[in-house]
């Protein structure tokens, strides 16, 4: 009984499924117009008939920007990261600071040890006010030596890692050049789109196509690009502009310490 049931109940789904597709309208097959322009690889945004292109335009610069935000967070990891030599000069840094607010208490206890007093007190209002001025003064050296010399501590007990440093350089390197390489794509795609687009224009075709669509679309059906195409265009350019200057930097970098070296290696060991 049970099974009867059910085979009932799945027979009135398909019949009510079946029914549903009957009572649907039959799609409206595309214009001969609309196939010219499917054809030259158009679509329809509104009134706008643009290129699929653009959509691998629009996927292109979201990675952009992603990578681009990989690249910041690994340089700011990198900045985090002391070099052996970075590590050296900052603990010399600190250790000058140590011994210039220790030389400047000295001169505040010999101030108020210069103070006028009478029977091993001061001796008159004038040197107490001096003395509680100079006592201020000694009290937040004091505090700031006290800050100096753990930041000191500090900073020797925390010795910089090579390996990471290496690693987290190499991290930086490698999202560099995905970004690039994503810029120098998104470039191609935008040239290739443009170029396509140029061409249309002058598409008799084309043209024909776009004025013979319904007379009763307003507005009247054209040909692209979007306004969000044109935005990605000059995105795309500061990019590219952008990823020029920042290749040639690190060569101007490196010519200047390459004719740095010859000196550089005679004095001190490679840190």
């Amino acid at each position: 009984m049970g099974n009867w049931t059910t085979g009932l109940l799945i027979l009135a789904a398909m019949s009510w499924a079946t029914a549903i597709r009957a009572a649907e309208p039959p799609q409206a097959a595309e214009s001969p117009q609309e196939e010219v322009l499917k054809k030259n690889g158009l679509k329809a945004l509104g009134p706008i008939y643009v290129l699929e292109a653009e959509s691998d335009v629009k996927k292109k610069v979201s990675e952009v920007k992603l990578l681009s935000k990989q690249w910041n967070h690994a340089r700011l990891q990198q900045q985090s990261i002391l070099s052996v030599k970075d590590h050296q000069a900052l603990i010399q840094g600190l250790t000058g600071q140590v011994t210039q607010l220790r030389a400047e208490i000295n001169v505040v206890n010999q101030q108020m040890n210069r103070l006028p007093r009478y029977r091993g007190r001061l001796a008159n209002n004038y040197a107490q006010e001096a003395y509680a001025e100079l006592l201020a003064t000694r009290n937040q050296l004091n505090f700031t030596l006290n800050q100096q010399n753990a930041l000191l501590g500090q900073v020797r007990s925390q010795p910089p890692d090579p390996k990471l440093k290496q690693k987290i350089d190499d991290e930086v390197q490698a999202r560099h050049d995905e970004y690039l390489q994503a810029v120098h794509d998104l470039s191609q795609l935008v040239t290739t789109a443009k170029d396509k687009y140029a061409a249309l224009a002058k598409n008799d075709e084309v043209a024909k196509a776009l004025a013979g669509l319904d007379p009763a679309i307003k507005p009247r059906p054209r040909l692209g690009p979007s306004h969000e195409f044109h935005e990605n265009v000059k995105f795309a350019e500061r990019l590219e502009k952008e990823a020029t200057l920042s290749s040639a930097e690190p060569k101007a970098k490196a010519t200047t310490k390459s004719r740095r070296g010859a000196n550089s290696l005679r004095t001190a060991p490679d840190s």
